[in-house]
């Protein structure tokens, strides 16, 4: 590639005044854009931007409130904002690689803590039309093109169906597309500004960091573009091998600062289901037909486009790609005025890059899916890529090449009408604003029940009956409340063995559930909530099924009626706290049994888990007891006891007697949550029985015997 096309970022612009000039009126028109679309919510300061009749759009946009108030909560009070003990109480809860979009939360902080985080939120949208104008201004420019057709390609990039979708979609994280023009712009000045090449690493580097902390699914598209770009300038580049050489190792450098960042938390990455995310990307695979397809939200014909993309999806949310209409024809256009630049054919190379990997592992040809392994199949089953199960948003790097393309077209077409500009341009403009005119978005308003208007000030936590995995109205309450909650509204919901204690379980799961730990879920409960201070339970009794309200009801037993009325009941606990050590059957264990004389044991498979919550707020010294009976002779158990980093607290093995037996063991254990880990040597073989069979449990008992410092020594009896 000649030089000089990429060293046009210097020339293009005359001056610092007219850069500043320029950009302050292609903002002033993204932000006329915006008022339209947002002019629906722009007074109503409990109203988000998402659509109102989409269950999932509201709970995400009232989600990322909620994570945009958690940010600014955290920096007030001087602690980290990915780590959270609000939500999944008491589990300490990593929100690293959730939708926490913190770069948003830091920006919006201000907003937050003076007006709120609903109107952050709006703040934050309304930013993101602002601010993707002006950056794909700023690369459109530097690509040669006139301020003119920079402009409009600026209102098609911000303005394109996708990137409203997002707002409908209540996703804020990844309505922010602004941050792929200037990621292109900076690689792009890398590769001119060879003597300052470490500072533009070092400035791209960062840049990929701040989108991955925006946004998950754009940090993966960020960490492929960049490697990819470096890939397509040396194929198309006329210099020499050393030059070529530059362009690789540069973006390869790129990724040094956000591959540390990503290894430092690898081990807390989540997981799903191969399965399940194998069908998901399905779901979510762009089809040719996709990328043609006019605007879902036009008044005219967008029910019309939207029965056509439910036909093709299968009646899956978040599908929506569409670029427009008018981009393609400006695309050809620009492509065959200026096939002799090399810089063209780059953008054309990204742009077809990305619509591939759009459409996913295998190519769906008509909502059906084909045996053609397409680029991103070699990839998908990556345990980082496997989390971003939707490759149609790839999209969003193939739009801003488009936009490039389109703005050289769109010179094309005034330079062909050089005598009438004037006139082709109002022509230009008003078919993109036909193409492009979307509905303003409805907005989105969650009504909270008065029931949590009546929780007083304090720090116990609150149990929400049922859990809600898809609803984000506890999120919303805590805003006001401040108490941690147990569940949580979050995009990768954590694993949560809390609901397994005795009591906690039933009435999570409205099953009634016996074990050797106790025969009354109800005593049980109400003795966990002291244990580990859980002050009140909120019951939504609209959402309740049958068993849930015959348990749910059983409350008023032993617990305080604060508020009632038709959907929604109050209750307090009134007893006194008492912080102690809660357990909870995790995996390996059957059910319990019993006989005639009141015995009563659980078996254990060959390994089986048991949490242990320490309700103190600090390290404790416990008399741990167990009574085992062996299921065959000479069998032996190894005991591990790990706190919540898994890290090993003591290990113990065992020579467990085939007659019942006790064994006890003094242990310190630090605050919050452990896993004691039961791993038996050899299984027990019963005719008929097909369960796995190791050990009988009889019992598990803890005595606090006294608050130790965290470095004191265990032993075992």
């Amino acid at each position: 590639m000649h030089h000089q096309t990429i060293t046009v970022l210097a020339q293009s612009w005359h001056s610092k005044k007219a850069l500043i000039s320029e950009t302050i009126w292609i903002s002033v028109f993204a932000f006329i854009g915006s008022l339209w679309l947002f002019s629906s919510i722009l007074l109503r300061f409990t109203t988000v931007t998402a659509a109102q009749n989409d269950v999932i759009g509201m709970n995400d946009s009232y989600q990322n409130v909620w994570m945009l108030w958690w940010t600014a909560h955290a920096l007030e009070k001087n602690q980290s904002p990915f780590q959270t003990e609000l939500l999944f109480y008491p589990l300490p809860t990593n929100l690293f690689w959730q939708t926490l979009q913190v770069t948003h939360g830091l920006i919006a902080a201000p907003v937050t803590l003076l007006f709120g985080p609903i109107a952050a939120y709006n703040v934050v949208a309304i930013a993101s039309f602002v601010l993707s104008a002006v950056t794909m201004y700023w690369l459109a420019r530097l690509s040669g093109n006139s301020p003119f057709a920079a402009g409009v390609a600026a209102m098609i990039y911000s303005f394109m169906p996708f990137h409203v979708s997002k707002l409908y979609d209540g996703q804020l994280e990844m309505a922010s597309i602004q941050y792929f023009p200037l990621l292109t712009i900076g690689l792009l000045c890398m590769f001119a500004d060879q003597k300052r090449r470490l500072l533009w690493i070092g400035i791209n580097g960062l840049i990929i960091i701040w989108i991955m902390f925006t946004s998950w699914y754009y940090g993966l598209f960020s960490l492929i573009y960049t490697p990819l770009v470096g890939f397509w300038m040396t194929l198309v580049d006329r210099t020499g091998v050393r030059v070529k050489s530059y362009y690789l190792c540069s973006t390869f450098g790129c990724l040094v600062l956000p591959g540390l960042v990503i290894l430092a938390n690898i081990f807390s990455l989540p997981s799903y289901s191969p399965d399940e995310s194998a069908y998901r990307m399905f779901l979510r695979s762009a089809q040719v037909l996709d990328f043609f397809l006019p605007s879902p939200h036009h008044p005219l014909w967008g029910e019309w486009v939207r029965e056509i993309q439910i036909g093709l999806h299968g009646g899956a949310g978040m599908i929506n790609i569409s670029l427009g209409v008018l981009i393609w024809p400006l695309v050809v256009i620009g492509l065959v005025a200026c096939r002799r630049l090399p810089m063209y054919w780059f953008h054309l190379a990204l742009a077809l890059s990305f619509m591939v990997l759009a459409m996913g592992p295998r190519l769906v040809w008509n909502g059906q899916q084909t045996d053609i392994l397409l680029p991103f199949g070699l990839i998908s089953h990556l345990p980082g890529v496997q989390v971003g199960q939707r490759p149609n948003h790839f999209v969003v790097v193939a739009a801003v090449h488009l936009s490039v393309l389109a703005a050289a077209g769109i010179d094309t077409m005034l330079r062909w009408q050089a005598q009438q500009s004037v006139r082709a341009s109002i022509v230009i403009v008003t078919l993109i604003i036909v193409d492009l005119l979307p509905m303003p978005v409805s907005g989105a308003e969650m009504q909270l029940s008065p029931a949590y208007k009546q929780i007083l000030r304090g720090s116990g936590a609150i149990f929400e009956v049922p859990f809600q995995m898809d609803s984000a109205a506890p999120l919303l309450a805590q805003i006001t409340h401040q108490r941690p909650i147990m569940g949580g509204y979050l995009a990768r919901t954590p694993d949560y063995p809390f609901v397994n204690s005795d009591g906690v379980y039933t009435l999570w799961t409205g099953r009634i559930r016996n074990t050797i730990l106790s025969d009354d879920w109800l005593q049980a409960l109400v003795e966990v909530m002291q244990a580990q201070q859980i002050e009140y339970v909120i019951a939504h009794y609209a959402l309740l099924s049958p068993s849930q309200r015959t348990i749910v009801d059983r409350l008023s037993e032993r617990l305080e009626i604060v508020y009632q009325d038709r959907e929604t009941v109050l209750y307090r606990l009134t007893d006194a706290m008492k912080p102690r050590v809660t357990f909870a059957f995790d995996r390996g264990w059957h059910e319990l049994e019993r006989d005639s004389t009141g015995q009563r044991w659980q078996w254990m498979a060959r390994e089986s888990t048991t949490y242990l919550f320490n309700g103190h707020r600090e390290p404790r010294l416990l008399l741990l007891t167990v009574n085992l009976m062996a299921g065959v002779p000479q069998q032996h158990l190894t005991l591990t006891l790990l706190d919540h980093t898994q890290r090993p607290v003591t290990t113990v093995t065992l020579p467990v007697s085939p007659s019942r037996r006790s064994y006890s063991f003094l242990v310190n254990i630090p605050s919050g949550v452990l896993q004691l880990r039961l791993v038996a040597d050899r299984t027990l073989t019963i005719p008929n029985d097909s369960r796995e069979l190791a050990i009988v449990v009889q019992g598990i008992k803890v005595v606090d015997v006294i608050t130790v410092p965290a470095e004191a020594a265990v032993t075992a009896r």
